[in-house]
């Protein structure tokens, strides 16, 4: 799900001694075309020796030229940056975001993030995510915030929305997992309309050395927990994340072919399933999307 994406922004971003330090409070704005505005109260940085800080600033990221420009009312300023991991959805909006980021500790909170991957479209509310290395004795050379995730990290979103659709194929795929509950499962459907919203609340992801374990009630028509749980690893040398589901569970039910399926099916340039393995190669991410015209 994109909601897995917040971890991974600054994918493209040199490496530091330890995560990059910056902090930044109330920006708002969107993404489309592979471009992207937004508008901040407060930010600064440290560019080695250097630190940066602007007010009620303006910031335009720019996918086709990988770049950031900040600008205020005295300075402007334009930083390489790759933003290739947003090839993954075709639009978006986000309002309320606030990020602070240490040698050893990053934290982030938006208010609210809507994404658009065709055919349907996801709200997220109320979304946190830290990943804290204060008690970690790795080396923190050449660490980037997706590795530091992946060593400890948490992710929290209140609600999550998408558009209403029906599950006829949700019904089928589970009911060809788990044959042997097939009255359970008919009256799981049967106590709600299936063309309503999937909502799901309190979805939480916490990883750990690799391991990780996802939940999340689904509380509009089913009204049921979904767990999952597995090994992330990412080959820093390819630019390969593997995401590796041992178990997904929706109630009774395992959901484990259906979760890879929905994958599947997203035909996202870059992310393959094999087996029970997500893969994301964001050298090919990165080069998608090319038809857009500068």
């Amino acid at each position: 799900m994109k909601k897995m994406l917040l971890p991974v922004f600054l994918i493209g971003a040199k490496a530091f001694a330890g995560f990059p330090v910056f902090k930044v409070s109330g920006i708002s704005g969107s993404y489309q075309d592979r471009r992207g505005v937004a508008f901040a109260e407060h930010a600064s940085y440290d560019l080695d020796v250097v630190r940066v800080e602007h007010n009620q600033i303006e910031v335009n990221f720019n996918n086709i030229e990988k770049n950031l420009v900040i600008n205020d009312h005295n300075t402007k300023v334009r930083l390489g940056f790759d933003f290739s991991f947003l090839n993954l959805v075709d639009s978006g909006e986000f309002k309320g975001v606030n990020a602070n980021s240490e040698p050893r500790k990053f934290t982030a909170h938006l208010e609210e993030l809507k994404l658009f991957v065709e055919p349907s479209s996801y709200v997220l509310t109320g979304v946190s995510a830290e990943s804290d290395l204060e008690n970690n004795v790795r080396d923190l050379d050449d660490l980037d915030i997706l590795e530091g995730f992946i060593s400890k990290g948490e992710v929290k979103v209140d609600q999550v929305s998408t558009a209403p659709s029906s599950n006829q194929n949700l019904a089928e795929e589970v009911l060809a997992e788990n044959p042997q509950l097939e009255k359970e499962l008919k009256a799981l459907l049967a106590t709600g309309n299936s063309l309503l919203p999937v909502i799901g609340r309190h979805f939480l992801l916490s990883v750990k050395d690799g391991v990780f374990r996802a939940s999340v009630l689904l509380d509009s028509y089913l009204n049921a927990w979904m767990n999952l749980s597995g090994i992330m690893a990412y080959q820093k040398k390819d630019k390969v994340l593997i995401i590796q589901v041992s178990r997904a569970q929706l109630g009774l039910f395992s959901v484990q072919r259906y979760i890879l399926g929905v994958v599947r099916r997203l035909s996202l340039q870059g992310v393959r399933v094999e087996g029970n393995k997500i893969i994301v190669d964001f050298e090919v991410v990165a080069g998608s999307g090319a038809s857009f015209s500068k």
